[in-house]
C-alpha cells in the first residue's frame, strides 16, 4: 500500500510503538488503536476530498492536457487569462528599458572625471 520510499519511516515508527505508547499510558493520555486498512480507506472515502469521485477532473486544454488534477485547478488552468495581451510590454521595449536603467546607474556612480572623458549615447 506504501511506496518504498516510505517503507524505512514506517519500519522506524512500528519499532518505536510500544515506547511510545508506554509513555502515553504513563502520562494518562487517552491512546486510539491503529486503523486497519479498510477502516482508514473508509474513513477516507468517507470525507477526505481527494478520495471524492468528483473531486479530479481531466485537464482538457494546455500543457497539462490529459492530468487528472483537482476540479478548482483544472478550472483556473482552462479559464480565461486575466491579461489583455495588448497590455503586455515587448521584449525590445523591456531590453531598452534596462539599458536604460543601467545608464542611469552608472551615471550616479561614474567619477564626473571619467564622464567627460567618454560619451554615453542612449
Amino acid at each position: 500500500m506504501y511506496p518504498e520510499y516510505m517503507m524505512k519511516s514506517i519500519k522506524n515508527v512500528e519499532k518505536t510503538r510500544p515506547q511510545r505508547l508506554e509513555m502515553v499510558k504513563k502520562y494518562g493520555k487517552q491512546v486510539f488503536p491503529a486503523m486497519s486498512e479498510k477502516e482508514r480507506d473508509e474513513i477516507l472515502n468517507k470525507y477526505h476530498p481527494d478520495y471524492k469521485p468528483k473531486a479530479r477532473r481531466e485537464v482538457r486544454v494546455g500543457p497539462n492536457k490529459g492530468e487528472r488534477l483537482t476540479t478548482k485547478v483544472a478550472d483556473m488552468l482552462e479559464s480565461h487569462s486575466r491579461i489583455d495581451p495588448k497590455n503586455l510590454i515587448s521584449k525590445k521595449l523591456i531590453t531598452k528599458l534596462m539599458y536604460w536603467l543601467l545608464v542611469q546607474v552608472l551615471l550616479e556612480w561614474l567619477p564626473l572625471s571619467l564622464l567627460k572623458r567618454t560619451e554615453v549615447m542612449f
